[in-house]
């Protein structure tokens, strides 16, 4: 009976033990940073959009007429630059009624049919773009929709901008911990703001003509791609 209570004892000392409340830990000290920076890279694509167009009063004869010419300038643009296939595309095709006008006035009348075809280029060589640019509006398939300075590889150019934003948040909330008596920083959380990234430089060119285009000077510009990232990091002692 003694030997029972002696155990009974112990087992009641270890349970007692085993329920003493530990302290509480401390909550961890976490820091919010915003980090940005910018990449400048001088553009190395023009894309440029161009419409063709052409009449008739059959809307047949007017979308073959259209589609001929395009196929035409399609070949003289891979034939004369050495153009890559993917680098020069025939885009949307849309075909419109032309109502005939009577002492000022719009009849229900069709007087004839247009269509229009649009050609996408992606120019690399920005030597030869007034030039590429000239030859197609000589060909007479129409007028210079759009022009844009770009950057092919996208991608890359904004990774290198998020890896800058990030560094520049680390050195942030150091630079915050270190004040408050921590040593060092551990990322526990990371937020991209995509819509901060800025690839283009519009350069309005409609209404240009082959006679005055081949004047006219590329632009020396170059473009900033910005990234902005918000992190968390749990300062460490």
């Amino acid at each position: 009976m003694i030997r029972f209570s002696i155990i009974l004892s112990s087992f009641l000392a270890l349970a007692c033990q085993s329920f003493v409340p530990r302290p509480p830990q401390p909550e961890p000290r976490l820091v919010a940073v915003t980090g940005t920076a910018s990449v400048r890279k001088a553009p190395d694509i023009i894309y440029v959009e161009i419409m063709s167009f052409a009449e008739s009063t059959d809307p047949r004869a007017a979308f073959e007429s259209a589609l001929k010419t395009s196929d035409t300038t399609v070949a003289h643009l891979r034939n004369s630059y050495n153009l890559a296939t993917e680098d020069v595309a025939v885009g949307s095709l849309s075909i419109s009624p032309a109502y005939k006008t009577i002492k000022g006035e719009r009849t229900d009348i069709i007087e004839k049919y247009k269509a229009q075809l649009l050609l996408h280029l992606s120019i690399r060589n920005f030597a030869d773009a007034p030039k590429i640019i000239s030859d197609v509006l000589k060909l007479g398939i129409g007028s210079v929709q759009s022009f844009r300075y770009d950057i092919d590889r996208r991608s890359e150019i904004v990774r290198a901008a998020q890896v800058l934003a990030f560094e520049d948040a680390r050195a942030k909330a150091l630079a915050l911990a270190k004040a408050a008596g921590f040593r060092s920083v551990s990322l526990i959380t990371i937020e991209i703001d995509n819509s901060r990234a800025h690839f283009s430089l519009n350069d309005s060119v409609q209404g240009y003509t082959a006679r005055n285009f081949e004047s006219f000077q590329m632009a020396k510009e170059t473009l900033d791609v910005e990234a902005q990232v918000t992190c968390r990091f749990e300062m460490l002692p």
